[in-house]
């Protein structure tokens, strides 16, 4: 990690070992389905599939009254036997894939600050690929992590400081967000690393057969009220 003054930089990396497929649903209902035989339907028993390895970098910049950020990810799946990113057979049966994946995502954004009326405009844009595995189970995006998706996310937002007299602390903020968000999903699936991620574009019939039908494009405005100390 490297700072000095608002230049930032940090490079982070991490593997998760042993990872499962699936929590441990404590219904029989939800982890084999209603009218199946152990082996088959629901979710089935849980396994260890193997692990992940992962890396991201982040550089964060200010010039004057422009603030800039850009980062990448990369992520590679290392699966024992019982396979990450596995396919389904024509009869319901799962093909376990055994090859290494590797996905990667870029996140860059600009907020320009207009202190005397305590304004910030704010761009954002991220992608991801086909195989990309974000770990953000715990984001506070409204409909989902747009930084897990497996597509295009544009956002736009504007922030208010609001006038609230002497900071309290160095953390001290109050403000109002109000933003707009555009997801573009190009491959289904959502930080799993269970399934094999499909084209929503050329598999849809394959899609549908497996009872999925993923939406291609959402859209969500939000307003938010926000306090650090």
């Amino acid at each position: 990690m490297f700072q000095k003054g608002p230049r930032f930089h940090k490079i982070q990396v991490f593997g998760a070992f042993n990872l499962f497929n699936y929590p441990e649903f404590k219904s029989d209902f939800v982890n084999y389905g209603a009218g199946f035989p152990m082996e088959q339907g629901g979710y089935g028993p849980r396994k260890n599939l193997g692990n992940i390895y992962h890396t991201s970098a982040v550089y964060v910049d200010k010039y004057k009254d422009l603030n800039c950020f850009i980062a990448g990810g990369w992520s590679r799946t290392d699966p024992n036997e019982n396979g990450m990113f596995n396919s389904m057979g024509m009869t319901g049966e799962i093909i376990p894939n055994t090859d290494t994946e590797n996905g990667y995502s870029i996140y860059a954004g600009i907020r320009y600050d207009l202190d005397r009326c305590g304004l910030k405009l704010g761009a954002e844009y991220n992608h991801g690929s086909q195989y990309w595995v974000s770990f953000s189970p715990d984001h506070d995006d409204i409909y989902m992590s747009k930084l897990a998706t497996r597509g295009n996310v544009y956002e736009l937002c504007l922030i208010y400081d609001l006038p609230t007299g002497e900071a309290i602390s160095k953390y001290d903020k109050t403000f109002v967000r109000l933003g707009w968000q555009h997801y573009d999903y190009e491959y289904s699936g959502y930080f799993d690393w269970n399934m094999r991620p499909l084209d929503l574009g050329s598999e849809q019939a394959l899609l549908r057969m497996m009872g999925q039908d993923p939406v291609e494009r959402a859209d969500q405005v939000y307003m938010t009220f926000e306090v650090y100390f």
